[in-house]
């Protein structure tokens, strides 16, 4: 979800979140009332961001590009979020792409990476620009959660610049704003488990690539998509391939609204 605009989420642990700036944008980070784990949380999140933030050139991400026609170790993090994007673009039949700027057709199906899983290592051709991006993200805040609870946390959420998932027996409000007007709520979201995250345009115009075209779209169907579902990471993907006009069929448990261009009305699926 772009900065420019918030989500408000209500919940009874303000006293004992903590609060940071982190991938360009603020971070939230609940523990139920345990501040001292949720501490470590964001301590975990930045050891993530260090590996796969594609802004920072000296990131684990980053770093692969200077190696290209060669196979590289990679951490078992960069592993799993590879062969995340692997299977959302075989499930998006190609829409989305980790790599969506190279168009190798060496890659064995799977364009510009290949990715040997038991070895941990990549190989990424020589036309590869990789872009995290929104999967990224999602990837980080859902691994930051399965932290969380494997540590015994009964409360969670983690909330990175609207993008959130939570965890719990207690029940999260989360506001959804007009991306027109942010001081307008159009609707708001009770969950006790579960992601939701927002792909937009209202803030950085032209930024989603249209793979079928090889191009950036100048108007995408929809102002913004939200999607509510299990993982933060999926959620993002299907709120993007959704924006742009992808009619993919969202798994059970999934759902998403959205704000069309033409007459900003709110329409949802199921």
């Amino acid at each position: 979800m772009d900065r420019a605009i918030k989500r408000s989420i209500r919940h009874p642990f303000s006293d004992f979140s903590v609060h940071a700036t982190s991938m360009t944008t603020h971070v939230e980070i609940v523990a139920g009332r345990n501040r001292v784990l949720a501490e470590c949380a964001l301590l975990h999140m930045e050891s993530l961001v260090s590996k796969i933030n594609r802004l920072d050139p000296k990131s684990e991400l980053s770093l692969l590009h200077k190696k290209k026609g060669n196979w590289q170790s990679i951490s078992s993090e960069l592993v799993s979020l590879f062969a995340l994007s692997m299977q959302m673009e075989e499930e998006s039949k190609g829409a989305f792409r980790l790599d969506y700027e190279g168009f190798s057709k060496k890659s064995d199906g799977h364009h510009g990476f290949e990715l040997n899983v038991e070895t941990k290592a990549v190989f990424l051709h020589a036309d590869t620009q990789l872009n995290a991006g929104g999967i990224g993200k999602g990837f980080i805040v859902d691994d930051v959660v399965d932290y969380l609870i494997e540590q015994g946390a009964e409360d969670v959420l983690v909330n990175a610049g609207g993008d959130c998932r939570v965890h719990g027996v207690h029940s999260w409000k989360i506001g959804l704003f007009n991306p027109l007007d942010p001081s307008i709520t159009y609707g708001h979201i009770k969950l006790k488990k579960g992601a939701v995250t927002t792909s937009g345009t209202y803030a950085r115009k032209n930024h989603f690539f249209d793979i079928s075209k090889k191009e950036y779209m100048k108007k995408p169907p929809y102002v913004s998509v939200t999607v509510t579902g299990i993982r933060a990471a999926q959620s993002e993907v299907y709120a993007k391939l959704r924006l742009m006009g992808s009619r993919i069929t969202l798994p059970k448990k999934y759902k998403a609204m959205g704000v069309s261009s033409d007459d900003f009305k709110v329409k949802q699926w199921v």
